[in-house]
């Protein structure tokens, strides 16, 4: 919810204030968690609170590239959303580090502050582009009902409910699977498939942004769903050995993640320019329910198995991918018939 809301007041009232509003938000979540000795304070604070700041966050950055970038505005989309991927695989190893030598509520602390300075630094650099139509003051109503009255939004805001549950599988299981089928492995050795996938997103981002310059943000929106999918049966569902679940976390985070970087462009693409914060911050609202969902799912059907098997849950993940760029077809069909469009 909080993505629409920063989306459309960073389009009304300039991404800045909306930007330091969020990481403002963000600070007191990871401060304020550093002193929760209870559930019910943790949920509210790393859950609640930081959500909400973040939410506000992500759609103003997404759109940023967007505003600098024409050509090759793909790329540096990907580049952009890959430099998120590359900041969580460095944060994992920071905290792992001070988790041991510090333990929690100092760890959360210290890591409050480093949260802090990068995205006071961040804030400092960012510029949004004067005379870009994306960036202009968009003061109408505060929902676009002419957005949600064409057949390509629902289409593709239901490819990204469905395809994020798909999606969110590897990351919120792919540990325990390891677990489940290498007991042998110390707890560092079961989560490097986990880290692998988080670092190469910043080159999978970046490929796929570049490929999507060449072929189309909607056509790369599509094959990157498909292909997901076709990665958890042909890797994931496959995998027997600690090398082969390193290659499907290679693989997987090479491509997968790739989606979030091709909605400002194709919301660019579909729908115009205008108002681009508001309209992605519209589209990620499908997204959020979409990895609770993923986890509730996934393990129901892991409990459903005794919780001796993944093979059903990896099943219906792969197939939520493949299905979600099915329904994204139908944007693509609504745009242009002709096969080889560049969309």
């Amino acid at each position: 919810m909080l993505a629409f809301v920063g989306g459309r007041v960073g389009d009304q009232f300039g991404f800045k204030r909306v930007l330091v509003v969020g990481a403002a938000i963000c600070w007191l979540a990871l401060f304020a968690a550093a002193f929760s000795h209870n559930l019910a304070a943790l949920i509210v604070t790393q859950g609640l609170l930081l959500g909400a700041g973040q939410g506000m966050i992500v759609p103003l950055f997404m759109s940023l590239p967007s505003q600098w970038f024409f050509k090759r505005r793909g790329l540096a989309s990907g580049i952009t959303l890959g430099g998120a991927g590359l900041g969580g695989g460095v944060s994992t190893l920071v905290v792992r580090r001070l988790l041991t030598a510090v333990g929690g509520e100092k760890t959360l602390l210290i890591y409050s502050f480093i949260n802090l300075v990068f995205m006071a630094l961040a804030i400092a650099l960012i510029r949004t582009r004067p005379h870009s139509p994306e960036a202009q003051a968009s003061r109408g109503p505060w929902i676009n009902r002419e957005v949600l009255s064409h057949s390509e939004f629902w289409a593709i805001a239901l490819s990204l409910f469905v395809g994020v549950i798909g999606y969110g599988g590897p990351f919120v299981f792919l540990p325990q699977w390891m677990t489940l089928h290498f007991p042998d492995l110390s707890p560092g050795q079961v989560t490097v498939p986990l880290t692998i996938m988080g670092f190469t997103v910043c080159v999978g981002r970046s490929g796929v942004g570049l490929v999507a310059d060449y072929i189309g943000p909607m056509n790369t929106y599509i094959l990157v769903l498909v292909f997901s999918g076709v990665t958890q049966y042909a890797l994931w569902l496959t995998a027997r050995s600690f090398a082969a679940a390193c290659v499907f976390g290679l693989m997987f985070g090479l491509v997968a993640p790739g989606y979030l970087g091709l909605l400002p462009q194709i919301v660019v693409t579909v729908f115009g320019p205008t108002a681009l914060a508001s309209n992605v911050g519209l589209l990620l609202l499908f997204a959020g329910p979409g990895m609770v969902v993923s986890a509730s799912l996934g393990g129901a059907m892991f409990d459903a198995t005794g919780r001796t098997d993944m093979k059903w849950m990896i099943v219906v993940m792969g197939g939520l991918q493949i299905f979600a760029g099915v329904l994204a077809s139908w944007a693509r069909i609504k745009a242009s018939k002709v096969l080889w469009a560049k969309i």
